[in-house]
């Protein structure tokens, strides 16, 4: 292996959610991908810097699906934030709306919806806010590898470590990374539990159910297959 290929940010593809966010209510179970740790880069810090302002506006933010687009958070003035890639059945959907009090309108159309299918709506919101902002974490940390890896290889050659030696203490970090995504990659399964629970209620969300344990599965490859154990990055 070439150590100088390490980095990186094909694990941020993986947002993920990003899954699913980390500031869950006390009512909802749904695992965290693991409690973040300060980046140590200067890269790593860039990164925490650019999605400081995208994780405050998550809270207020509309949670968005189709309108040419997969699942992700509106914020405005930044970057959407992807809870799941764009797939050719969601993008061809009019575009359904979320908002963090549960409400929904779909083409910006309100839909009438009973206390409890609110209730669902609302943990719906709150559930992908929790897959994307675990998603904003892991990008920090696989921006946090690329940079640590980079000094890795420069002062380990410096100090006579081995090349071998390197690359065991790099595919540590990424083992760690790939950890954390699989994690993230399980909150899915409660994001589709709750989508069902809707769909079952409200006939209009149905089309919208398109959360099958096939993304799981194909997400839990992508943690695999974009992160090799030596820690290097690969092109999906």
């Amino acid at each position: 292996m070439n150590p100088v290929k390490i980095l990186l940010p094909a694990v941020l593809g993986l947002s993920l959610l990003a899954g699913c966010n980390k500031q869950p209510p006390a009512t909802d179970t749904a695992a965290q991908a693991g409690t973040p740790n300060q980046p140590e880069t200067m890269l790593g810090r860039m990164v925490a810097d650019k999605t400081a302002q995208m994780r405050q506006s998550l809270p207020n933010s509309s949670l968005m699906i189709g309108g040419g687009q997969g699942i992700r958070f509106d914020i405005k003035a930044l970057d959407n934030v992807d809870v799941l890639d764009a797939e050719s059945p969601i993008q061809s959907l009019p575009l359904l709306e979320i908002t963090a009090q549960g409400e929904v309108l779909i083409n910006q159309q309100r839909i009438a919806l009973s206390p409890e299918q609110q209730a669902l709506t609302a943990r719906y919101h709150r559930h992908a806010q929790q897959i994307a902002d675990a998603g904003l974490d892991i990008a920090i940390a696989g921006a946090d590898l690329g940079g640590s890896a980079l000094m890795q290889v420069a002062s380990g050659f410096l100090n006579g470590k081995s090349q071998a030696q390197i690359e065991a203490e790099i595919t540590a970090q990424a083992e760690k990374i790939k950890t954390r995504t699989r994690g993230l990659c399980q909150q899915i399964n409660g994001l589709m539990d709750i989508q069902n629970q809707i769909a079952r209620t409200l006939p209009q969300f149905e089309p919208y159910a398109l959360i099958e344990p096939g993304v799981i599965d194909k997400c839990l490859q992508d943690a695999e297959t974009n992160i090799t154990d030596d820690g290097q990055a690969v092109a999906p």
